[in-house]
């Protein structure tokens, strides 16, 4: 853990993006230019989008090395792609038109880097196949599908303009089907109608960060357009918006609202977007006009000071510091694996668009990122199109970037904790969630505080369950509490998810973090009415997790408290799940985690709650494949007033010899069951921790191995054998091991020693 930080409300400093790192940039920036009013004039030289006439030399130059070798080749094999036709010859379908798209861009883009009149030929007969009868359309939400349609097939155009093998005059008639396209989609979703209210006024996410990147790069590329004007007030409007504080959508500390899984779907359009726009301004602010219409004056939006009409200067987000902290924010969440977790609506994936942003952002950790897929391949096409981009932007030599510099990070904005004992595929990786205010409000968020998960061991063992959404008309199955691993009281927990707006949850806090050698610490806490409930979550010597959840309540009446765990084994997941009195066991096949579960109240019985097919909290769906499956759930039940739950969690691997660094740890009662307090032993290869967690009143000493523990904190976690170890005291005065002093606090401190 010794590259553990807490980074309060900014991530990583943005790493400086020198030219002899990053490449020569396509367009330089003439030195501190006024603002230009309205869009950058239309073009002179082409190509002037996606790339421009000076990048041609250098692509080619690269072209033999890795990953740019890959990333032709891989451009090559979709612009052989044949045609696709519509299902129905009567009906605008965006699946194969946007497939089309990518198509006709890579051809273009081959066709333009190295003289080739077979990919323009190819190119220019997809263009001509481009129908223009969008109003035909039956896709609810086409217009998150419309980026790879305008984009795509805008760009190839713009490329085509590059090269000898388009006439001006057809290369019109091109233009005038985009421009139409462009046109009818922008009067269907911003006409003030149900569209516009659903799609790009409640949401405020990828939603309209992806139909205003379509349109506005229509709007970018024919600036002397009737409607371009029109269109690049509201499009570009919303690109500024939702990339600045007052839009809400990226917290100060990074962290995305709608979830890793949306964040890449919108920020892989507007990276399209930004880079183009960088090309054609030549890094130039530009003075544009508000546009109000999808503003929308609820939470947490009432901030918004939108002024219809009113100027204001257009800096491309690429250069601010809130964008790169969402990129970084999306590599701190990523698992071993190289893929993001499946928090909120989301399945795993990787991140898409951040390393494509770096020449500008600087945010090298994305440009590791990129490098280091794992068995995904690099990420390249979800969402939007971006393989060619790859090879106009990737900074000369990706392969040579460090590893990220940090390990576990607490962001109390975004409410994340990731603790991680490093970057490679087999390291251990958690993720404790506790979101407040910005960061819970938005469609695509669970009910999902105090929750948490683990990957250990090259397998993802403790679960978010995903996206199993079966009506696209109502929430995800999988959004509700019961869906995650938290406390539930009397079956329930904060309000559910409802629609739209009603986004159900309260707020919950991360606070009281320690990011030490060798122990990592964080608690979240969530107000209910009448209850609080409260999580401790720490990674112990790298090795294992202690949870320890308490409550503090004006109920009188004892209630029912569910302690509830999802794992990623037993029936479709695979592998096995062993249910003991006191112990659980998820198993796959490189490995598996114990769970032991103890309370401070007695009578507590371990079980699985009753099993109800694609239903929650059994159902899930979160892998790359989307597949639906169940897995195992644990419920720790136990009835009282305010009681409190210990629990470690030991992943090891499967095969490991006992006595192995990565074996099944030890894991024992410390003491017998005792009203009000719970305790265990963890021994391990590098000695053995004392875990306590205890009410007001109860034991304060304990014998482990022959040592005497004195501790009056509510948590303690001491190492009492193999060292001095580790040592942590919460909300307690002193901690003492064979009478010598570890450490001191007060009621409501929590202190900490690492190795």
């Amino acid at each position: 853990m010794s590259r553990a930080r807490s980074l309060g409300v900014c991530l990583l400093p943005v790493l400086a993006c020198a030219a002899v790192a990053c490449g020569e940039p396509s367009v330089a920036a003439p030195a501190d230019p006024a603002p230009r009013v309205g869009l950058p004039p239309q073009a002179t030289e082409y190509p002037s989008l996606l790339a421009t006439p000076a990048d041609k030399a250098r692509v080619l130059a690269r072209l033999g090395d890795e990953p740019f070798a890959t990333l032709i080749a891989a451009l090559r094999e979709q612009a052989a792609r044949p045609q696709r036709e519509r299902e129905d010859p009567l009906v605008f379908e965006a699946s194969p038109h946007g497939d089309n798209g990518a198509t006709a861009q890579a051809a273009a883009f081959l066709a333009w880097l190295e003289d080739d009149a077979a990919m323009a030929d190819k190119a220019i007969s997809l263009l001509e196949a481009l129908p223009t009868d969008y109003e035909t359309n039956q896709d609810f939400d086409i217009n998150i599908r419309m980026a790879r349609i305008l984009m795509c097939h805008t760009a190839a155009i713009d490329l085509l303009r590059g090269t000898p093998f388009l006439d001006e005059a057809r290369a019109q008639q091109f233009d005038a089907k985009v421009l139409e396209i462009n046109g009818k989609f922008f009067d269907q979703f911003l006409d003030g109608g149900f569209r516009q209210h659903t799609s790009v006024e409640v949401t405020q996410n990828n939603h309209p960060l992806r139909t205003s990147a379509a349109i506005g790069y229509v709007a970018l590329a024919y600036p002397e357009h009737e409607r371009a004007l029109e269109w690049a007030r509201w499009a570009i409007g919303e690109q500024d918006f939702l990339w600045s504080e007052r839009g809400h959508y990226v917290q100060a500390d990074g962290g995305v609202s709608e979830g890793p899984f949306y964040y890449s779907f919108g920020l892989s359009a507007s990276v399209d977007l930004l880079l183009a726009w960088e090309h054609r301004s030549g890094g130039r602010d530009h003075v544009l006009e508000r546009d109000c219409r999808s503003r929308i004056d609820e939470p947490p939006w009432t901030d918004h000071g939108c002024v219809d009409g009113e100027e204001y200067v257009f800096e491309n987000p690429l250069h601010r510091p809130l964008f790169a902290r969402g990129i970084e924010w999306a590599v701190a969440l990523r698992k071993p694996d190289g893929d993001l977790p499946p928090m909120e609506d989301a399945n795993v994936l990787q991140l898409h668009g951040g390393a494509v942003a770096s020449r500008f952002t600087g945010v090298e950790t994305a440009v590791w990122d990129f490098m280091h897929p794992v068995e995904q391949g690099y990420p390249l096409t979800w969402g939007q199109e971006l393989i060619a981009q790859h090879l106009v932007h990737l900074q000369d030599d990706p392969g040579g970037v460090p590893e990220p510099s940090f390990e576990s990070v607490v962001l109390p904005v975004a409410g994340q904790a990731v603790f991680r004992t490093g970057w490679g595929t087999e390291d251990l990786w958690a993720l404790v969630t506790a979101e407040q205010g910005p960061a819970r409000m938005t469609i695509h968020d669970h009910v999902d505080a105090t929750s948490f998960s683990l990957q250990a061991y090259g397998e993802y063992l403790l679960i978010d369950t995903g996206y199993y959404k079966p009506n696209p008309l109502n929430n995800a199955r999988t959004s509700s509490a019961s869906a995650h691993s938290r406390l539930l009281i009397d079956g329930e927990a904060p309000p559910p998810k409802g629609a739209l707006t009603n986004f159900g949850d309260t707020d919950a806090f991360l606070e009281n973090d320690q990011l030490l050698e060798g122990l990592a610490y964080v608690e979240s806490r969530q107000p209910l009415e009448a209850t609080t409930v409260h999580r401790a979550v720490a990674l112990v010597r790298d090795r294992y997790l202690v949870v320890a959840d308490w409550v503090e309540t004006s109920e009188l009446a004892a209630r029912r408290h569910t302690w509830r765990l999802h794992g990623n084994a037993g029936r479709e997941a695979g592998g096995t799940f062993t249910l003991g009195a006191e112990r659980v066991t998820w198993e796959r096949a490189k490995a598996g985690v114990d769970v032991l579960l103890g309370s401070t109240a007695p009578g507590l019985t371990l079980g699985e709650p009753p099993f109800v097919e694609s239903e929650a909290p059994h159902v899930h769906q979160f892998d790359r494949q989307r597949q639906v499956g169940h897995h195992s759930v644990l419920d720790g039940v136990v009835d009282a007033v305010a009681p409190g739950f210990l629990a470690i969690v030991a992943p090891y691997r499967v095969g490991a010899a006992p006595g192995a660094p990565e074996a099944p740890l030890v894991v024992a009662r410390a003491m017998p069951a005792e009203a009000g307090v719970v305790a265990w032993t963890v021994t391990h290869t590098g000695g053995t921790e004392l875990v306590v967690l205890r009410e007001a009143g109860a034991a304060e000493r304990f014998e482990v191995g022959g040592a005497v523990v004195e501790t009056d904190g509510q948590l303690t976690i001491v190492t009492v054998a193999g060292g001095e170890g580790v040592a942590l005291l919460a909300r307690g005065t002193r901690l003492t091991v064979d009478g010598a002093d570890r450490l001191a606090g007060d009621a409501a401190s929590v202190v900490a020693k690492g190795l």
